[in-house]
């Protein structure tokens, strides 16, 4: 099943150039995934009741057109690749009114415990009619990322009541907002074609998160470490 949702750019979701944000189009590509996993009996408040959660592990987003703009009509788009193991991969577009694909991904997913905070598998019962498609939104895997040599610390934040989602750690977004916030202003201007991430381990409530960084060219690396070690990599090219 390829599932479908129309959506408007509304004004919190746009920069200060009218257009979606990188963290609103993690929000959106987000939650269209869970109304489509709700859909087909394994979202949230399906797969809650055994005390599991769908966790994101790896994304690439590519913005392969014109951003979306404020106030534009759209089409979320996404569909699963099925699993590999304890890994499920799920692919996503953004299509404008006229059918170009405006931003394209693909992400990593596993199921968490949510009460020992280990990785664990979904019940056969649960996936046994979920319709996979081999279509790829893009050409590649989100790849493992490897950070150049020299990063600089560039900040120390603390985790705040408004970073933490249903899972009980900082939300896949929130780092894309953190990272944003500390790219060169010519990039934010320009706007980004690509984001690479790595979720290696969740980030909590009441810890603090340290944020290291380096600009080669068009690209920017950034690390997030949180009291127990590294938490997320990231890599974004500007356009």
């Amino acid at each position: 099943m390829i599932y479908e949702k129309p959506f408007t750019i509304y004004t919190l979701l746009s920069d200060r150039y009218a257009r979606i944000t990188p963290q609103a189009t993690a929000q959106l590509l987000q939650e269209v995934a869970e109304m489509h996993c709700t859909e087909t009996g394994i979202g949230y408040h399906d797969i809650i009741k055994e005390n599991k959660i769908w966790v994101l592990t790896r994304v690439s987003y590519r913005f392969v057109g014109r951003f979306p703009r404020l106030d534009e009509q759209v089409r979320l788009r996404t569909w699963s690749k099925g699993c590999n193991g304890l890994i499920a991969t799920r692919e996503f577009e953004i299509l404008s009114s006229m059918n170009e694909v405006l931003v394209a991904a693909t992400s990593q997913w596993v199921v968490m415990d949510i009460q020992t905070r280990r990785v664990c598998r979904l019940g056969q019962d649960y996936l046994a009619d979920y319709e996979h498609h081999d279509r790829s939104a893009l050409t590649f895997e989100a790849p493992k990322l490897r950070l150049p040599e020299g990063m600089e610390t560039i900040a120390e934040i603390p985790v705040e009541f408004s970073n933490i989602d249903k899972a009980q750690h900082v939300n896949n977004s929130e780092y894309i907002r953190w990272a944003m916030n500390y790219m060169p202003a010519e990039h934010q201007e320009s706007g980004l074609r690509a984001i690479d991430i790595n979720y290696n381990m969740e980030t909590r409530p009441g810890e603090t998160i340290k944020i290291q960084s380096k600009t080669e060219g068009k690209e920017t690396y950034f690390s997030f470490s949180n009291d127990r070690g590294l938490s997320v990599n990231c890599r974004m090219e500007a356009r």
